[in-house]
């Protein structure tokens, strides 16, 4: 089931999410965030297990600006 990406419950997203939305890879996304903290201005939330979650909204608001 493909994943509602307007839902406002759906308040993050995966790196392999956002590397779909964007169309680059999710390595690309990995490299921006450990040489600047942050891709395209977007800094994620960086979890204990050591994964990120990226804003629904500011991701959005890339799209919306390419």
């Amino acid at each position: 089931m493909p994943v509602d990406y307007t839902d406002k419950n759906n308040a993050t997203l995966t790196t392999n999410e956002v590397a779909l939305l964007l169309k680059v890879k999710a390595q690309t996304i990995r490299k921006n965030y450990c040489l600047k903290g942050s891709f395209l201005g977007c800094r994620p939330i960086k979890l204990s297990n050591g994964l990120l979650r990226w804003p629904t909204k500011a991701i959005l608001n890339i799209l919306e600006g390419l």
